[in-house]
Protein backbone atom coordinates (compact mmCIF):
# COMPACT_ATOMS: atom_id res chain seq x y z
CA UNK A 1 0.00 0.00 0.00
CA UNK A 2 0.83 3.85 -0.74
CA UNK A 3 0.13 5.56 2.57
CA UNK A 4 -0.50 9.26 2.17
CA UNK A 5 -1.09 12.56 4.81
CA UNK A 6 -4.37 14.93 4.40
CA UNK A 7 -5.25 17.21 7.36
CA UNK A 8 -2.61 15.45 9.82
CA UNK A 9 -3.90 12.05 9.39
CA UNK A 10 -2.70 8.91 7.53
CA UNK A 11 -4.41 7.25 4.60
CA UNK A 12 -3.56 4.49 1.89
CA UNK A 13 -4.59 2.94 -1.02
CA UNK A 14 -3.29 0.19 -2.72
CA UNK A 15 0.06 0.37 -4.81
CA UNK A 16 -1.27 -1.72 -7.71
CA UNK A 17 -3.56 1.57 -7.95
CA UNK A 18 -0.97 3.76 -8.24
CA UNK A 19 0.49 5.10 -11.32
CA UNK A 20 2.60 8.18 -10.23
CA UNK A 21 2.71 10.15 -7.35
CA UNK A 22 3.55 14.31 -8.85
CA UNK A 23 4.36 17.45 -6.92
CA UNK A 24 0.76 19.59 -7.04
CA UNK A 25 0.79 21.69 -9.86
CA UNK A 26 -1.29 24.43 -11.35
CA UNK A 27 -4.95 23.19 -12.20
CA UNK A 28 -7.53 24.25 -15.49
CA UNK A 29 -10.98 24.39 -14.00
CA UNK A 30 -13.40 21.57 -15.93
CA UNK A 31 -16.84 22.78 -16.75
CA UNK A 32 -19.77 20.91 -15.19
CA UNK A 33 -17.87 18.73 -13.16
CA UNK A 34 -18.99 17.71 -10.07
CA UNK A 35 -18.11 19.62 -7.06
CA UNK A 36 -15.76 17.12 -5.94
CA UNK A 37 -13.30 17.97 -8.78
CA UNK A 38 -10.58 20.87 -8.54
CA UNK A 39 -10.17 21.13 -11.78
CA UNK A 40 -7.24 18.82 -14.89
CA UNK A 41 -4.06 18.63 -14.49
CA UNK A 42 -2.12 18.23 -18.53
CA UNK A 43 -0.60 15.46 -17.66
CA UNK A 44 1.35 14.43 -21.18
CA UNK A 45 -1.01 16.16 -23.17
CA UNK A 46 -4.10 13.93 -21.39
CA UNK A 47 -6.39 15.73 -19.37
CA UNK A 48 -6.26 14.17 -15.50
CA UNK A 49 -9.51 15.40 -13.41
CA UNK A 50 -7.64 15.87 -9.85
CA UNK A 51 -10.04 15.42 -6.71
CA UNK A 52 -10.52 17.06 -3.65
CA UNK A 53 -9.97 14.08 -1.15
CA UNK A 54 -10.88 17.24 1.72
CA UNK A 55 -13.97 17.52 0.44
CA UNK A 56 -14.73 14.24 0.37
CA UNK A 57 -14.26 12.88 3.50
CA UNK A 58 -15.29 16.11 5.04
CA UNK A 59 -11.91 17.57 6.26
CA UNK A 60 -11.63 21.34 6.83
CA UNK A 61 -10.81 22.87 2.57
CA UNK A 62 -8.17 24.71 2.03
CA UNK A 63 -5.96 25.97 -1.44
CA UNK A 64 -3.82 23.78 -2.93
CA UNK A 65 0.05 23.88 -1.45
CA UNK A 66 3.34 24.44 -3.79
CA UNK A 67 4.31 20.91 -1.10
CA UNK A 68 1.49 18.79 -1.71
CA UNK A 69 1.15 16.20 -3.99
CA UNK A 70 -1.29 14.25 -6.95
CA UNK A 71 -1.34 10.56 -6.54
CA UNK A 72 -2.35 9.49 -10.10
CA UNK A 73 -4.71 6.32 -10.11
CA UNK A 74 -7.19 4.06 -11.59
CA UNK A 75 -10.18 4.59 -9.85
CA UNK A 76 -13.33 2.55 -11.88
CA UNK A 77 -13.21 3.55 -15.18
CA UNK A 78 -11.40 6.95 -14.29
CA UNK A 79 -7.59 7.38 -14.43
CA UNK A 80 -7.89 10.13 -11.52
CA UNK A 81 -5.26 12.63 -9.65
CA UNK A 82 -6.10 12.41 -5.79
CA UNK A 83 -4.99 15.56 -4.32
CA UNK A 84 -3.31 14.66 -0.82
CA UNK A 85 -1.21 16.78 1.34
CA UNK A 86 2.13 14.71 1.28
CA UNK A 87 2.72 11.10 -0.45
CA UNK A 88 4.28 8.94 2.42
CA UNK A 89 6.13 5.67 1.93
CA UNK A 90 5.38 1.85 0.40
CA UNK A 91 4.29 -0.32 3.38
CA UNK A 92 3.64 -3.80 2.72
CA UNK A 93 0.25 -5.90 4.10
CA UNK A 94 2.26 -7.45 7.23
CA UNK A 95 3.18 -4.01 8.33
CA UNK A 96 -0.36 -3.68 9.28
CA UNK A 97 -3.37 -5.56 11.32
CA UNK A 98 -6.30 -4.58 9.26
CA UNK A 99 -9.19 -4.61 10.12
CA UNK A 100 -13.04 -4.62 8.26
CA UNK A 101 -14.54 -0.97 8.55
CA UNK A 102 -17.73 -2.85 10.24
CA UNK A 103 -15.34 -4.18 12.97
CA UNK A 104 -14.35 -0.35 13.60
CA UNK A 105 -17.75 1.24 13.26
CA UNK A 106 -20.57 1.42 10.40
CA UNK A 107 -21.32 3.43 7.98
CA UNK A 108 -17.12 3.72 6.41
CA UNK A 109 -18.42 2.56 2.86
CA UNK A 110 -15.30 4.58 1.76
CA UNK A 111 -12.98 2.33 3.06
CA UNK A 112 -11.30 -0.98 2.34
CA UNK A 113 -10.36 -1.42 5.75
CA UNK A 114 -8.39 0.17 8.91
CA UNK A 115 -4.47 -1.16 9.76
CA UNK A 116 -2.71 -0.81 12.78
CA UNK A 117 0.78 -0.41 12.90
CA UNK A 118 3.73 0.75 14.47
CA UNK A 119 2.71 4.33 12.89
CA UNK A 120 -0.48 4.13 14.58
CA UNK A 121 -3.70 4.02 12.39
CA UNK A 122 -4.16 4.09 8.68
CA UNK A 123 -7.56 4.56 6.86
CA UNK A 124 -7.34 2.04 3.75
CA UNK A 125 -9.31 3.54 0.98
CA UNK A 126 -11.40 1.84 -1.72
CA UNK A 127 -10.82 3.47 -5.18
CA UNK A 128 -13.64 1.67 -6.49
CA UNK A 129 -16.42 3.12 -4.05
CA UNK A 130 -14.70 6.89 -4.57
CA UNK A 131 -17.13 8.39 -7.05
CA UNK A 132 -20.71 7.82 -6.85
CA UNK A 133 -21.89 6.41 -9.98
CA UNK A 134 -23.25 9.85 -10.91
CA UNK A 135 -20.19 11.43 -10.61
CA UNK A 136 -18.27 9.58 -12.55
CA UNK A 137 -20.81 9.84 -15.21
CA UNK A 138 -20.62 14.00 -14.95
CA UNK A 139 -16.30 13.44 -15.14
CA UNK A 140 -17.15 11.40 -18.37
CA UNK A 141 -19.21 13.84 -19.83
CA UNK A 142 -17.09 17.28 -19.11
CA UNK A 143 -14.04 15.63 -20.33
CA UNK A 144 -15.94 13.95 -23.53
CA UNK A 145 -17.40 17.95 -23.95
CA UNK A 146 -13.87 19.04 -24.04
CA UNK A 147 -13.42 16.91 -26.39
CA UNK A 148 -16.05 18.29 -28.91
Amino acid sequence: MLTFTLAGQRYAVRLEAVQRVLPAAALTPLPSAPEVVLGLLDLQGEPLPVLDLRRRFRLPLRELASSDHFLVVRAGALRLGLAVDAAGEVIEGGELTVHTPERVMAGLGLLEGVGSGEEGLVLIHDLETLLFRSEEREILQALENLRS
